[in-house]
């Protein structure tokens, strides 16, 4: 299988990227970046652009998009919107249009309509892939995820502090997820052919 890797960076899509270069399933991978990644494999072919030309994108039969940023790295709600909503429906319509089949989308717990600007972006992802005839489309919705991040976020580590001292109290669906099982899902799920619309809360999350 040919696999499309858009935020390979990120704490999720690193993940992703050292589990899909492992596995014999992936005949390569593509991971276009803003920066050249840090890592050579022959199965790797990383692209490096500013996505403002999408014409580095290649054809693919899976796309696993883990692409995000935060309100505070964006800078506005405008400029989150425009990343997390409008930047991963173009791409995701660029990739169907050249002929890729399952697209499998790192969302979040509690995406839905609302006031809340992060879970209704994510539901309105959510929604937009769902639209564009997609054979196979899965939406993950991890909690809190666990892991060591080069920029604070001061609301995730409060929330994991919490989650650290409350423990089995909190109910499974609330707890924090490893960002290596939340890849692991990812990417088991983009090599099923079932095709469909799915969605996988957090306490399903894992290998």
């Amino acid at each position: 299988m040919k696999l499309l890797l858009l935020g390979a960076t990120g704490a999720v899509g690193n993940n992703v990227l050292h589990l899909a270069l492992k596995n014999e399933q992936i005949e390569s991978v593509i991971a276009p970046t803003r920066k050249p990644l840090d890592l050579i494999h022959p199965k790797l072919t990383n692209p490096v652009t500013d996505f403002s030309n999408l014409s580095s994108l290649e054809d693919c039969d899976a796309v696993i998009c883990a692409l995000g940023t935060t309100l505070k790295k964006a800078g506005s709600a405008e400029a989150f919107v425009k990343i997390d909503r409008d930047l991963v429906l173009k791409l995701a319509q660029t990739c169907y249009e050249m002929g890729a089949k399952t697209f499998i989308l790192n969302s979040s717990l509690g995406a839905r309509p609302g006031n809340n600007l992060y879970l209704r972006t994510k539901f309105e992802v959510e929604q937009g892939i769902e639209q564009m005839g997609f054979k196979r489309v899965v939406h993950v919705r991890p909690s809190l995820i666990k892991t060591v991040r080069a920029e604070r976020r001061l609301a995730e580590e409060l929330g994991l502090v919490v989650s650290s001292i409350l423990g089995p109290l909190i109910p499974k669906k609330f707890r924090p997820v490893e960002a290596l099982a939340i890849g692991q899902t990812l990417l088991q799920e983009s090599l099923k052919d079932r095709p469909g619309v799915f969605i996988i809360e957090s306490e399903k999350i894992g290998p």
